[in-house]
């Protein structure tokens, strides 16, 4: 997944990236950052994204502007405003703004947005959640390549990721990913996806 943040700000812009990278490891999903520091520079490297991070208030040209401009060619990316004025909502919502937080925001807040994000993805993108050892681990289904059962357990094979092991069955498994059509079952107790 694609991300730039734009935010002429160096402090909110790594903090921003700090808190995304820790997303990504969290929910497993494999994630490229980009950080600008002006929208022109956002404008000029002609690079396509899933979500832009854009601050409204910048030097030169502000993010409504920048935004409005990025539609014309990436009108797909999924946008969210980040500032500390309250006063451009009609603005934002003319670029067709996901969403719209305010500086300065919490680890848990932008937790939350990108949660709600990947409900709205596409199916390659879903998640199941699998707790493990009392800690609840967030799973992209893309990234499972094989669930077997041993006993009470299961242990799930995932990309780039030691063998996650819980208990709870097969049944539970697959009734927490939603009927996921692409587990194939290949024997009692195994599922390759």
């Amino acid at each position: 997944m694609k991300i730039a943040i734009v935010d002429d700000d160096l402090v909110y812009s790594s903090y921003l990236k700090a808190i995304l990278t820790k997303l990504g490891k969290k929910f497993f999903v494999r994630l490229n950052l980009d950080v600008y520091s002006s929208g022109n520079e956002f404008l000029k490297s002609d690079k396509k994204y899933n979500i832009v991070m854009m601050d409204i208030m910048m030097p030169e040209k502000d993010g409504i502007e920048t935004a409005l401009e990025m539609r014309q060619t990436n009108p797909e990316a999924i946008l969210i405003f980040q500032t500390t004025s309250d006063t451009h909502y009609k603005d934002a919502l003319k670029c067709h703004a996901y969403d719209y937080i305010n500086k300065p925001y919490s680890e848990e807040e932008i937790e939350k947005l990108f949660v709600d994000i990947f409900r709205t993805l596409p199916v390659d993108s879903h998640y199941v959640v699998i707790n493990s050892q009392g800690i609840e681990l967030s799973v992209m289904i893309k990234g499972i390549i094989c669930v077997i059962s041993d006993k009470h357990y299961l242990d799930f094979h995932v990309s780039n990721h030691p063998v996650i092991r819980s208990r709870m069955t097969i049944s539970d498994f697959i009734a927490a990913a939603n009927e996921d059509k692409r587990f194939l079952p290949i024997n009692r107790g195994v599922l390759i996806n």
